[in-house]
C-alpha cells in the first residue's frame, strides 16, 4: 500500500517541517511506500525534500481583505488540484486538518481514495480562545464546515486520545475509523549526564512562553516555597515573567539556546518541565515535541496534563503547577540513570516506530474494507 500524508500552509512553522521531515525520514529508513508533502509557496521556507512549492506568489499577506481572500484562495484551489493529480498514484492519503477551508471539503467529496483528517488541536475551543473579533468569526466558520468536513472523510487520525474523541463527536455518529499518531523524534543519540547531586536543577523549555505554558503560575509558586534548587528557564519570556522572578537566584533566564547547549544544560538537571496550563486551552490531554526532547536527553518530564503514556510509565508524570510536587517527583528519580529513561522512553517516543505503528493500522483497515466489500457488508 502506498500512503501520501500531506500537508499546507503559507508560512510553514519550523517545528511542522521538523516533524514532517523526520517522518519522511523514518519511512526511508523502515523501506515503507510512504511520502510525506509539505505544499507551500515558494519563498516561504528553505527547499528540503518534502518541499512541494506552489505557482501561486507569496502573497497572502497582501494588505487588502479583497487581495488576502483571492490569494488565500488561489493557493488553497492550487493545493487540492495537485492532491486531486497525486491521486492516480496512492492507496491512501492522509491530511493535515485545514481549519475552516470550504476547499478542504470539496475535495473530500471528490476524491476517490480513502483520506484520513490528521488533527493536532481542538480546533473550535482554540479558535474561540483568540483575543478580538477574528478569533470569534473563525471559531463559528470552523463550527460550521468542520462537522460536514469530518463526516465526509473516511476517519481521523490525532495525536492523543482526546482529540481524537473530540473529532468523532464533532461528526455526530458518522462511521469513521479512528486512532491515535502520537508526536514522534529520533532516539539514537546517547545523553550526557554532568549531575552533581545538590541542589536539585530544573530545566523549563519553550520557544516562547505563551500563557499556556504556565510560567507565571509556576514563578508564583517559587516565590512560596522556601526550597533549595535552581530553575533553568530556556526561551523567549516576557519583562512580567521576569519581574515575577524578582531577582530569586534560583531562578535563571537563558533567553533562547541551540540544541547542542540545551542538551549539555540538560546534563546538569534531573527533570523536565513541559506545559503547566494547558487547561487555559480547554485541553486536558497533549503530545508535546518538548516532552519527548526531554525523554531523549534522559530526563523525566513533569507536566500539566495527560500525555499518551500509561499510567505506571515512571518517567511521566501529571500534576499541579506546586514546586514541591515537582521536587519531589525530581527526588525519586535522583539514582535513575539517564540510559534508563531513554531506554523505556524508546517504543513511545520513537518516530520509526510510532510511523510504522500507524502503517500497520492503515493496512489493517484496507484489508479489512476490501474483505467487508466483498461481502457486501
Amino acid at each position: 500500500m502506498k500512503i501520501l500524508h500531506a500537508a499546507s500552509s503559507p508560512r510553514p512553522p519550523s517545528g511542522i517541517k521538523h516533524q514532517m521531515e523526520s517522518e519522511q525520514a523514518a519511512a526511508s529508513e523502515l523501506g515503507i511506500n510512504w511520502d510525506v508533502r509539505l505544499f507551500c509557496p515558494e519563498g516561504s521556507t528553505p527547499p528540503s525534500p518534502i518541499t512541494k512549492f506552489t505557482g501561486t506568489p507569496k502573497s497572502i499577506s497582501n494588505v487588502t481583505f479583497v487581495n488576502k481572500l483571492s490569494a488565500w484562495s488561489a493557493w488553497r484551489r492550487e493545493y487540492y488540484e495537485w492532491l486531486h493529480e497525486q491521486e492516480a498514484y496512492y492507496d491512501t492519503i492522509l491530511l493535515r486538518y485545514h481549519m475552516y477551508d470550504p476547499y478542504q471539503l470539496q475535495f473530500l467529496r471528490k476524491v476517490k481514495r480513502p483520506v484520513y483528517l490528521v488533527h493536532h488541536t481542538l480546533e473550535v475551543p482554540e479558535l474561540a480562545k483568540a483575543r478580538g473579533r477574528g478569533g470569534l468569526v473563525r471559531a463559528l466558520l470552523e463550527l460550521m464546515l468542520g462537522r460536514r468536513t469530518i463526516r465526509a472523510a473516511h476517519g481521523v487520525i490525532g495525536v492523543t486520545q482526546e482529540i481524537v474523541d473530540y473529532e468523532l463527536k464533532r461528526a455526530k455518529g458518522a462511521r469513521l475509523r479512528s486512532t491515535v499518531y502520537p508526536n514522534g523524534i529520533t532516539t539514537s543519540e546517547s545523553p550526557l549526564d554532568a549531575r552533581c547531586g545538590a541542589p536539585t536543577e530544573i530545566l523549563f523549555v519553550a520557544s516562547s512562553f505563551s500563557s499556556w505554558q504556565g510560567l507565571d503560575l509556576l514563578l508564583k509558586s517559587v516565590r512560596q516555597s522556601g526550597e533549595n534548587f535552581i530553575l533553568h528557564i530556556v526561551g523567549t519570556t516576557s519583562d512580567v515573567d521576569r519581574e515575577k522572578a524578582n531577582k530569586d537566584p534560583r531562578v535563571r533566564f537563558h533567553g533562547r539556546l541551540s540544541q547542542d547547549e540545551i542538551a549539555k544544560l540538560s546534563a546538569r538537571c534531573s527533570l523536565g518541565l513541559s506545559s503547566l496550563a494547558l487547561h487555559r486551552k480547554n485541553m486536558k490531554q497533549a503530545c508535546t515535541l518538548k516532552a519527548r526532547e526531554y525523554l531523549k536527553l534522559g530526563l523525566p518530564v513533569y507536566a500539566g496534563y495527560q500525555d499518551v503514556f500509561c499510567e505506571n510509565f515512571p518517567y511521566f508524570r501529571c500534576g499541579p503547577c506546586d514546586v514541591d510536587a515537582i521536587l519531589a517527583y525530581a527526588n525519586e528519580h535522583t539514582t535513575t540513570s539517564r540510559a534508563e529513561v531513554v531506554s523505556a522512553a524508546h517504543p513511545k517516543i520513537d518516530k520509526k516506530v510510532l510511523l510504522m505503528n500507524l502503517y500497520e493500522w492503515l493496512n489493517g483497515v484496507s484489508e479489512n474494507t476490501i474483505k467487508s466489500r466483498a461481502r457486501g457488508d
